[in-house]
């Protein structure tokens, strides 16, 4: 059914190519959507017995990750020789719009947990919601990547994609043995709306967040590779960013990488983005089968 819906919104956008407002639609219904998840999710997130145990392994999961698909990803490119063009710095509002969404994100978050305590919204009615709001957010998804020409793609544009998949899988196969749900929670390339949009509709809305705060924090991790290493190994830098470097991303690939790097990593994303709904998909039904 997920799949579908993003077809529907794929060939919705071919069909129409609406763009007046659609950016600031799909927001709005993911701010909407993580706040009705967390008020349904906050009876099981105030359950849990040591919470600072759970985030310190979301944290792990996140950076663990970024590390190690950077690591894997050098392995398959040249280091790039220091270029005697003076490094552009990027822009400390650039900076700042990125920071600002993420911590309107943790601040509705902790909203959700504050409307649960003060008994203002019903779970049942969260639930409702949240349901309406995932097929919002998948058929949205489907139209943003209709937007996309994908006629351009040539054997060569797969390598990195196809790179950065290899790495996820084998870290998460690896956390495995520490973590059983760290195949799910590390399905969504770091794809947070939609990874936590799926599991909470298939599994229960407390992975769901759980999701939803490892791609967030391995977004977070990801600027600091792009910083750090995106002018020594480009490939390897932009490898952590996951399906953000065909979007959120690609200003700061342009800034740290080299603007050659753009159209490269905005394939990179644009493929992954096409494989993760069936790879969040076949982590749902893999968690499933070793939980029961």
């Amino acid at each position: 059914m997920d799949l579908i819906i993003i077809i529907f919104g794929y060939l919705y956008g071919r069909k129409f190519h609406p763009n007046k407002y659609i950016e600031q639609v799909f927001f709005l219904a993911l701010i909407l959507f993580i706040f009705f998840c967390t008020v349904y999710a906050a009876p099981n997130l105030l359950a849990l017995e040591n919470p600072k145990a759970v985030l310190s392994k979301l944290v792990i999961l996140a950076l663990g990750v970024c590390a190690f698909t950077y690591w894997f990803s050098s392995l398959f490119y040249k280091k790039k020789q220091q270029e005697n063009s003076k490094r552009k710095t990027i822009q400390i509002k650039d900076i700042i719009k990125i920071l600002t969404v993420y911590l309107l994100l943790i601040l509705v978050f902790v909203g959700g947990i504050f409307t649960y305590r003060m008994d203002l919204i019903n779970e049942q009615i969260a639930l409702s919601i949240q349901n309406v709001l995932i097929y919002i957010i998948l058929f949205l998804i489907g139209v943003f990547i209709s937007a996309s020409n994908i006629k351009t793609l040539q054997w060569h544009d797969f390598k990195l994609p196809i790179i950065m998949v290899l790495a996820n899988t084998i870290f998460a196969c690896f956390m495995l043995i520490i973590w059983k749900e760290s195949a799910l929670l590390l399905s969504g390339f770091g794809w947070a709306s939609l990874s936590a949009a799926m599991i909470s509709q298939k599994l229960n809305p407390l992975l769901a967040v759980q999701a939803l705060i490892v791609d967030m924090i391995r977004g977070m991790f990801s600027i600091i590779f792009l910083q750090l290493f995106g002018r020594h190994q480009p490939q390897a830098a932009i490898s952590t960013t996951g399906v953000l470097s065909c979007d959120a991303f690609l200003l700061m690939i342009k800034q740290h990488c080299g603007e050659q790097y753009v159209l490269d990593a905005f394939k990179a994303g644009l493929l992954l983005s096409l494989f993760c709904p069936l790879n969040i998909f076949i982590a749902i039904h893999f968690t499933q089968s070793v939980t029961r």
